[in-house]
């Protein structure tokens, strides 16, 4: 005779009482204990998912085999120690399961890390006509808030970011923008770049920094790039991806943006000879000695620098030294 599903769940039970203890007392077994215990998670009983200690949780990569029934085992504490990455694994259908009631809502830096897939999953129910007709009122009363619920109904505006209007988009608050992941500002048309307020654009994570493409480039205003931060310069310099910023648009960044470019050698990917040569008086005089030295290693950046006849005496004797 086979063995049933709830005979084989209640044989796991003993076996894991018998070489783990309780479930809910895991806290001494190793990270490797911890997976390997998890690997035979799709047989767990729901009562055995509810017993699994909190801080456990972050060693559970196998949720994608869990059935519908053990995901809504889950409590809210349980809930609250995943990390992104692992929500971003599960399907529509556990999602669904995962959130349908208050557990949906989710700390804020899990809501950071939520992919694109997990929340239309989460809801469904939203269309075009529903995000373009959210009041701006109600879309900045999202703002500065610890309430978990607004989190997420930020992140799903932040979903959609590509149908909201001029004045829905610019309603966000600055301290929601952090929200924002790549695939997302990829979404971005570009008649939206321009409508980012300086105010919104520094608080965008640097790594986000890596999703505007090279059609949004050229879209970026003045006012925009001069509020790049120190930690978003060092994102742009590091990125053979901004190397498309066009040149005009490089004539934008402050004297002191130019010195927060560093001096490693991705900065001769990003400010090559032809940029050197368009660079303004002050710019070029706002290059360190460290980053002339870096440069000049390099023959075409070298001429562009020597030719340029604004540098200061300490510059020039840092580029012609050997």
């Amino acid at each position: 005779m086979p063995i049933s599903q709830s005979d084989l769940s209640f044989l796991h039970m003993m076996y894991f009482a018998h070489r783990f203890g309780s479930l809910n007392t895991l806290t001494h077994l190793s990270e490797i204990e911890m997976r390997e215990l998890f690997l035979n998670i799709s047989h767990f009983s729901v009562e055995q998912i509810g017993a699994i200690h909190p801080t456990r949780m972050k060693f559970l990569w196998a949720l994608p085999w869990l059935s519908v029934e053990q995901i809504k085992a889950f409590k809210f504490d349980q809930i609250s120690n995943l990390v992104p990455e692992q929500l971003n694994l599960l399907s529509a259908v556990q999602v669904q399961a995962l959130t349908h009631d208050d557990r949906r809502y989710f700390s804020r830096d899990q809501v950071r890390g939520l992919d694109t897939a997990f929340i239309k999953a989460m809801f469904p129910e939203t269309t075009v006509d529903s995000v373009r007709s959210t009041d701006m009122a109600k879309i900045a009363a999202l703002a500065s808030s610890e309430d978990r619920k607004k989190h997420i109904v930020a992140k799903v505006l932040i979903v959609h970011c590509g149908l909201l209007r001029r004045e829905q988009l610019q309603a966000i608050g600055p301290d929601q923008m952090d929200l924002f992941r790549q695939e997302d500002l990829k979404t971005l048309s570009i008649g939206q770049i321009p409508d980012l307020t300086p105010e919104q654009i520094k608080m965008i994570r640097p790594e986000a920094f890596y999703g505007f493409t090279d059609v949004q480039m050229p879209h970026f205003t003045e006012a925009q790039i001069q509020a790049f931060t120190a930690d978003q310069v060092k994102t742009i310099v590091s990125s053979h991806h901004w190397s498309a910023l066009p040149d005009k648009q490089m004539t934008y960044f402050l004297p002191e943006q130019i010195s927060q470019f560093g001096a490693s050698y991705e900065l001769c990917n990003f400010l090559t000879a032809w940029r050197i040569s368009h660079l303004t008086r002050e710019q070029v005089q706002a290059l360190t000695i460290e980053q002339i030295k870096i440069l000049k290693s390099f023959y075409g950046e070298y001429q562009a620098l020597l030719a340029r006849p604004d540098l200061t005496s300490v510059q020039r004797q840092a580029l012609t030294d050997y």
